[in-house]
């Protein structure tokens, strides 16, 4: 199978977990970035090098080692998914790599796929947040970091939508993306932005200290926007570390 046959767009690889002390000699990265071939009745594709190994009857550390799985079937260096699974899992049992798993999820065409880069997803309840974005981030960047097949759009957090992509991002602004009758939303949080107009001042910092002394209570998006420290809950050292980025002693939150 050469490489045009693996590039059908959205199938994906994950959850591939190798131990540190044992050593690879193929790329799980390229192995990551390949793509299932569709329009077949079975679905093939080369195995890792660890997995090969272990199929192979090689040793780890003196000990045998075998391969599970469940969905698939496993033919010298290759793994073979049926046509009507839509995941499969190859499981390495014993020695050194005992419990290393790789999962191969097929595409669905028309299935909703989505990919944040540089920010961070959060599931929070019923609730996404993408956070870790910085103050006066625009509505052109959160796009240029969002992956997908699907449709995206942009709404304020008054839920009107956002057609220009120079649209300053505040906290409370939401994400929508569909494809067909598939949907995904996500709330996002600006850091320092905790009354949600899009800036991270001193306006900001006495909303936080009125939620530290519990007289106006910060609850969601906003609250989350007031955890700069890397820890739960707002507190003095949040306000501290804004004030720093208002007076311009760093650069970020």
């Amino acid at each position: 199978m050469n490489l045009e046959d693996f590039l059908y767009g959205g199938n994906q690889i994950s959850d591939i977990h190798i131990l540190e002390d044992v050593i690879i000699s193929s790329s799980i990265a390229d192995f990551r970035n390949q793509k299932l071939s569709a329009n077949k009745e079975e679905y093939e594709m080369e195995l890792p090098q660890i997995f090969i190994a272990a199929c192979s009857g090689k040793y780890y550390m003196g000990e045998d080692v075998e391969l599970e799985y469940e969905g698939c079937k496993v033919e010298d260096t290759k793994v073979i998914i049926y046509d009507d699974v839509v995941e499969a899992t190859v499981k390495i049992k014993g020695g050194q790599a005992d419990g290393t798993t790789l999962t191969i999820r097929k595409h669905q065409e028309g299935a909703l796929d989505v990919e944040i880069k540089n920010f961070e997803e959060i599931q929070d309840g019923d609730v996404t947040y993408i956070e870790k974005i910085q103050p006066n981030q625009t509505a052109k960047e959160i796009k240029d970091n969002i992956e997908t097949n699907g449709e995206i759009k942009i709404f304020d957090k008054n839920n009107n939508e956002v057609t220009s992509e120079d649209f300053k991002i505040t906290t409370g602004t939401k994400v929508v993306i569909t494809n067909g009758a598939e949907e995904k939303e996500y709330v996002l949080v600006v850091k320092g932005d905790v009354n949600g107009d899009g800036e991270s001042n001193f306006n900001d910092m006495l909303q936080m200290n009125k939620h530290r002394l519990q007289k106006k209570q910060l609850s969601g998006a906003y609250l989350r926007a007031g955890e700069l420290d890397g820890q739960e809950g707002v507190t003095f050292s949040d306000m501290l570390k804004l004030n720093k980025y208002r007076l311009g002693k760093i650069s970020s939150l």
